[in-house]
């Protein structure tokens, strides 16, 4: 691997790291990973990015724990926190454009997928997940049109016309060598709740969110949203949506950053790309202990002013 590529990894927040490794983080401690423990003896230094353990004596960055949790080798780990935290590598330049050649010769076939969402149906799962974890309204749940199947919630992403274009799986399982998103073949997963656009009103203000979970929390708390894919996913034709929309509509965008580098490198890419394409951005600080809007939603829901 690139060195500049085993430095991206190493600057992902080490406790975010843990818990998408499903160990429970709480003031800097948890249970650790690599012996019986019974009392949190495993703390990590947030500014140094490291973790030890005070019992066992393991120590290391991000990659060194992520290894030593799921067992793999450093390729395998450095792919997995890749996938994961949606991180551009070097040598996946080949592979991207290989997949785009593919998405072009193999579009999504819509129809395939339509019925499933015609009568979306939740598992007990999908339901603890949505609502007792994250506190979603049913509202949402229902304009979003949310279906479950086993361990993955099935995510429709939609055009203006309201018309399907696309589906993103989320792993709601304990297996932590899944990926938490993927996609199906040929599609264009672009802004995500698109089908909000012919809603909003002359000089309506719009929420950006990293991701669908963002959208459903700021959906939830009566605020229109649009989803940006991920930190690292953000096309030329989503910003000129972003653009048109404030020519056309007079809109304001809003966004609360991730508190993370990923969040804080998409909030630098959007503010350049409000300069360029003209479209007014304002930014909001999330409080501290929370890593982005959901989070914040999950922990202190408002009342609900959705209708």
């Amino acid at each position: 691997m690139e060195r500049h590529d085993i430095e991206k990894l190493r600057q992902l927040p080490i406790e975010g790291v843990a818990e998408r490794l499903n160990i429970r983080v709480r003031k800097h401690r948890c249970l650790c990973p690599f012996h019986d423990d019974h009392t949190p003896s495993c703390s990590f230094h947030v500014g140094r990015n490291m973790f030890r353990c005070w019992s066992c004596g393991a120590h290391g960055g991000v990659v060194d724990f992520a290894m030593k949790v799921l067992g793999k080798s450093f390729l395998d780990t450095a792919q997995w926190l890749a996938d994961e935290h949606n991180v551009i590598l070097s040598d996946e330049t080949r592979r991207t454009e290989a997949k785009e050649a593919e998405r072009v010769a193999k579009p999504f076939d819509a129809q395939r997928f339509e019925r499933y969402f015609e009568r979306p149906w939740l598992s007990p799962d999908a339901c603890r997940f949505l609502f007792e974890k994250r506190h979603l309204h049913p509202s949402v749940v229902r304009f979003c049109r949310l279906n479950s199947y086993r361990d993955w919630l099935q995510i429709p992403y939609y055009n203006e016309c309201n018309e399907l274009i696309g589906v993103q799986q989320r792993y709601m399982g304990t297996d932590a060598s899944q990926p938490r998103f993927r996609f199906h073949r040929g599609e264009r997963c672009n802004l995500y709740n698109r089908q909000v656009i012919p809603m909003l009103g002359k000089g309506e203000g719009v929420w950006l969110g990293e991701g669908p979970s963002d959208v459903w929390a700021l959906l939830s708390s009566g605020r229109k949203a649009l989803g940006i894919p991920s930190a690292t996913i953000l096309k030329p034709h989503d910003l000129e949506t972003l653009g048109e929309l404030s020519t056309r509509l007079d809109t304001t965008f809003h966004i609360y950053p991730d508190k993370d580098p990923a969040g804080e490198a998409l909030y630098e890419r959007l503010l350049h790309a409000a300069n360029r394409y003209g479209f007014c951005l304002l930014r909001h600080d999330l409080p501290e202990g929370c890593k982005d809007f959901s989070d914040l939603w999950g922990r202190y829901p408002l009342p609900v002013i959705l209708q």
